[in-house]
């Protein structure tokens, strides 16, 4: 169990949510960036798909990993490692001489971040008192909202500007210097953690779970880049399968007395599973239309890099702002604050789609669209997040934080992938503006789920007394 905290809550926060900003921002950066990476590198499409998405397919597969080494090691200790790791990978990013290096420093990058970021939740929920864990929650937001949208400024900005003719490596080169010293800083001012238990490693079970997620990912990847579906398919068919057998050998160690990656007791925690569900269906619908929006703003509206980049300032500015000016509020009214949230965004989603769909609407009224989602989605999140934890014990926080974020790789991988295949087909019949503007109507669902999940009987009752 962590010992009590003996630095100022802020340098706390400073140090933990820094490990936010950095995963965050290392998702969204490449995505402006990638055609400049692709004629550096001579990349084919297929190469550019895997340093885009290579990282979140290396997140995703070993957050639950990296939330169980969390828990048996103590979160200090393995931040401090998973934050070195990515700044070492992300140097070699930058380094990259060629396509495969470059994609295999990816995946070594992505999966730093899943031994770093589960350690960023269980260090929030197990360090700070329960009074301050809601308000703390705003601030992870405000970071990974702060990371989104400075990654995809970034992203066009620092390939334009060009310093010292180094091109698209600067965007992975600008974290590497804060990476370094914040782990120092961690390591020095962090609370120890120590591991509840330290009993023997479950290989068996972190192979298996890394090998179904990642392979159910991979079908997903592999679908949108050849559209073989038979293909894709079996991988998914496949990565389900060991799946079921790896959830099979976990509740066979639990009747031992054995100590399991994922404890599938933690499935009795209704704000877990119901928050599961509900942070699932939110980045569904929040990665997708990121990704979308990127798409209709170069290739339809076309505008620059640098231009698609900025579009995103305001939304996450917003987002940042609800985030940290709402806090206390979303504190003390949790069912309200996620309630208002949705309908805040729905508003946004709404005139996105009136604006494509009837009217044609020009970049302004794109923008106030997207100003008015982030909004909105600033109030949702990090309550939705503070919700899924709060009944987690603290010796599984680790545990509970690593399937929550896992949940959320998985869903915004899912949702790209989906959403990216339906918005292709129907613009080859109706066009990039009118695509997204029917997507868009299905986000909105998604939406109107978040909303029904947690303010529905029972656990809007449990979430209302948190």
């Amino acid at each position: 169990m962590p010992s009590r905290l003996k630095i100022s809550t802020r340098l706390f926060l400073l140090i933990v949510l820094t490990g936010a900003f950095l995963g965050q921002f290392d998702l969204f950066v490449v995505n402006v960036a990638a055609p400049s990476v692709q004629r550096s590198l001579a990349l084919s499409d297929g190469g550019l798909e895997l340093v885009v998405a290579g990282y979140a397919f290396m997140f995703a597969a070993l957050l639950i990993t990296g939330g169980r080494l969390g828990d048996l090691y103590g979160y200090q200790r393995v931040y401090v490692f998973g934050m070195l790791g990515f700044s070492l990978t992300t140097l070699l990013c930058a380094l990259s001489p060629n396509g495969v290096t470059l994609i295999i420093a990816r995946l070594l990058q992505g999966g730093a971040a899943g031994l770093m970021i589960p350690q960023v939740l269980a260090l929030l929920t197990t360090v700070l008192p329960a009074e301050e864990r809601t308000p703390a929650m705003g601030w992870y937001g405000a970071a990974t909202g702060l990371g989104s949208v400075l990654g995809q400024f970034a992203g066009g900005a620092l390939v334009s500007w060009d310093f010292v003719a180094l091109g698209w490596r600067w965007i992975f080169l600008v974290t590497v210097p804060l990476g370094m010293v914040m782990a120092g800083i961690a390591w020095r001012y962090l609370p120890p953690c120590v591991g509840s238990r330290r009993r023997k490693f479950d290989v068996p079970g972190t192979l298996g779970l890394a090998s179904a997620f990642g392979l159910m990912i991979g079908a997903f990847l592999f679908y949108g880049h050849t559209r073989a579906l038979m293909a894709a398919a079996l991988l998914l068919c496949a990565g389900m399968l060991i799946l079921v057998v790896t959830l099979c050998h976990e509740q066979r160690l639990i009747r031992q007395g054995g100590d399991p990656v994922v404890d599938l007791r933690l499935c009795r925690v209704a704000s877990l599973w119901r928050g599961l569900l509900a942070v699932c269906l939110f980045m569904l619908y929040f990665s997708s239309f990121i990704f979308l929006l990127t798409n209709v703003l170069q290739r339809g509206l076309m505008l620059s890099p640098l231009l698609a980049g900025l579009v995103f300032v305001p939304s996450g500015l917003t987002f940042i702002s609800s985030s940290l000016f709402f806090r206390r509020w979303a504190a003390a009214h949790q069912r309200l604050a996620i309630l208002t949230g949705c309908g805040v965004s729905a508003v946004g989603l709404l005139l996105a789609a009136w604006g494509t769909l009837f009217v044609a609407a020009p970049v302004w009224f794109l923008l106030a669209a997207v100003v008015i989602t982030g909004c909105g989605n600033g109030l949702i999140l990090p309550v939705l997040i503070g919700f899924a934890l709060r009944q987690v014990p603290s010796e599984q926080a680790g545990m509970g934080s690593a399937l929550l974020s896992s949940a959320q790789q998985f869903a915004s991988a899912l949702g790209i992938s989906a959403f990216g295949t339906l918005f292709y087909l129907l613009s080859a019949s109706q066009g990039l503006v009118h695509a997204m503007g029917w997507c868009v109507l299905i986000q909105l669902a998604c939406m109107a789920l978040v909303a029904l999940i947690t303010g529905s009987g029972r656990a809007a009752a449990h979430h209302q007394a948190a």
